[in-house]
């Protein structure tokens, strides 16, 4: 985990907010002295501060039963790039490791944010199936007002060989998606949903984005349309956090000047 509890100053310590040599030699102090705890067991941690892994908080006693205490290195990974590509955003306004209380969640919310006006932007990390009664809890935080973001390590990414850009969605993945209206940028007259789905490639620090996400013929299989782009090139609506690629946003803003003025014209005739 990245996030623990200073019991000396009653505040949230990151790892990976500052990996200076004086920031090392503070937390080794705190350390020492006992003052850093989990924030979700509060069980003792200690800092892991090396060279090769990312920093981070890990449990002195293996047996404790904490969603934190063993994860997974790739979601691990991914949730550090989240979080420092949310921060150069949003700064402050970005906590990480998450609990929100009433909510039976099977680990805290990877990435948070306070963003503009009040709106609550949160992010999770999809890194294996989820079971119906988590998936469920997921959407009941959607529809409490929290603007909820789904975004999946691309090694669930199943992309059929088509002359089309086809997926394969797993029933977690169908579940969870969400209408976007950028997906308006890509449809034709003749498609109906406008679902989107995001996945993140920790190996690449891409984001990649499948658009106008419409049902084929086979079951679980779906067409859109593809895009992708560096992490750090991602743009984030101030209106609801969904991410979006460069230049979708204008794409947008004349797509609906031409609805406009065709409705317009429709309505004259």
């Amino acid at each position: 985990m990245f996030k623990c509890i200073d019991k000396e100053t009653n505040s949230d310590l990151v790892s990976i907010d500052d990996e200076s040599e004086e920031r090392k030699a503070y937390l080794r102090k705190k350390s020492a002295n006992d003052a850093l705890v989990c924030p979700i067991c509060k069980i003792k941690v200690f800092p892991r501060l090396g060279e090769e892994r990312l920093w981070h908080f890990a449990h002195v006693k293996s047996e404790i039963d904490c969603p934190l205490k063993s994860e997974d290195p790739n979601l691990f990974q991914a949730r550090a790039i989240l979080y420092k590509w949310l921060k150069s955003k949003f700064k402050s306004a970005v906590s990480i490791e998450k609990e929100i209380p009433g909510y039976n969640l099977p680990r805290p919310i990877d990435c948070w944010v306070d963003g503009p006006k009040g709106r609550k932007f949160a992010y999770w990390l999809l890194n294996k199936q989820l079971k119906p009664d988590q998936r469920f809890q997921l959407k009941n935080l959607q529809s409490s007002g929290i603007n909820l973001h789904i975004i999946i390590l691309d090694k669930f990414l199943r992309i059929q060989p088509s002359r089309e850009i086809k997926i394969n969605l797993s029933p977690t993945e169908r579940e969870l998606m969400v209408e976007s209206e950028y997906s308006r940028i890509y449809q034709t007259w003749r498609d109906i949903e406008k679902f989107s789905t995001q996945y993140l490639s920790i190996t690449e620090d891409k984001f990649i984005i499948y658009r106008n996400l419409q049902l084929s013929k086979n079951p679980g299989t779906y067409k859109g349309h593809e895009i992708e782009d560096f992490v750090f090139n991602v743009l984030i609506s101030p209106k609801n956090g969904e991410l979006v690629m460069a230049g979708e946003h204008k794409l947008l803003e004349e797509n609906y000047k031409r609805n406009t003025i065709i409705l317009s014209t429709n309505k004259y005739n």
